[in-house]
């Protein structure tokens, strides 16, 4: 993640997300193309680093 970000492909950027009851979940990063045009392959690139972070 952190080399995609150095190449300016992907940004993170700390999003509170609100779950479904309207509580506050935990802040954590979201992830976001900076190129909507980014390779096939390099989004899957991308899903799979952020999967690995998910655990």
């Amino acid at each position: 993640i952190a080399k995609l970000e150095a190449e300016g492909e992907i940004r993170s950027e700390m999003v509170q997300p609100i779950d479904a009851d309207g509580k506050k979940e935990a802040w954590c990063y979201a992830y976001y193309p900076v190129a909507k045009t980014v390779s096939l392959e390099k989004a899957a690139d991308i899903s799979r680093e952020l999967e690995k972070l998910d655990g």
